[in-house]
């Protein structure tokens, strides 16, 4: 993490956060969301050679129509659609009710609301899993590392039980909250592959 100096020209003095083959620290990472660090991306030759790399793979991969998560599959395209389909069906669903409370015919049977209900919903659920599966992906190492640490807080505190909670427990003498022990024990480790 790097700063960058104000010379009194009005150029943006932030934090700057560079972004590359190390991991970003939880303190990067809050300089980010919470101080308004800028990102900018790492000049090491090697992570641009990467990244160069990785643009052509897509280019090839989206050439022969091989399908690419969150590319051509669509997860914020596919989340719009699916909205858009239920604030239709919603309307749909509050014109029947308008017609059968005037004693009229609605346009749409029960039976098909019901089955359209139903597909939407079983897509929306398909989306929700596409997405835990890739959260628990890429979740994996960053927990098991968290665990790793924990187990070695544990060792050399000499605490025999922990209990994984979230929030801690306010206002209980026998709780000690290791949050931030274990994310600054985290940070100073060996950076995630």
């Amino acid at each position: 993490m790097t700063a960058q100096p104000t010379n009194g020209r009005g150029e943006d003095s932030r934090e700057i956060v560079s972004i590359g083959l190390a991991s970003l620290s939880v303190a990067e990472l809050v300089a980010v969301a919470r101080d308004g660090a800028r990102l900018e991306l790492e000049r090491d030759p090697a992570y641009r050679a990467r990244l160069e790399a990785g643009r052509r793979a897509l280019e090839t991969a989206l050439r022969k129509g091989v399908p690419v998560y969150g590319v051509t599959t669509g997860v914020g395209a596919s989340q719009a659609t699916l909205d858009k389909q239920q604030e239709d069906l919603v309307r749909r669903m509050q014109v029947f009710k308008q017609y059968r409370d005037r004693g009229l015919q609605p346009p749409d049977d029960e039976a098909t609301l019901k089955r359209d209900l139903a597909a939407l919903q079983d897509l929306y659920r398909q989306l929700q899993k596409r997405l835990t599966d890739e959260e628990a992906r890429r979740a994996a190492p960053i927990r098991a590392r968290l665990e790793e640490t924990l187990t070695q807080l544990k060792a050399q505190r000499h605490i025999e039980k922990v209990s994984i909670v979230s929030p801690a427990p306010a206002d209980d003498a026998r709780t000690i909250d290791l949050t931030a022990d274990l994310i600054r024990a985290a940070d100073a480790q060996a950076p995630l592959p």
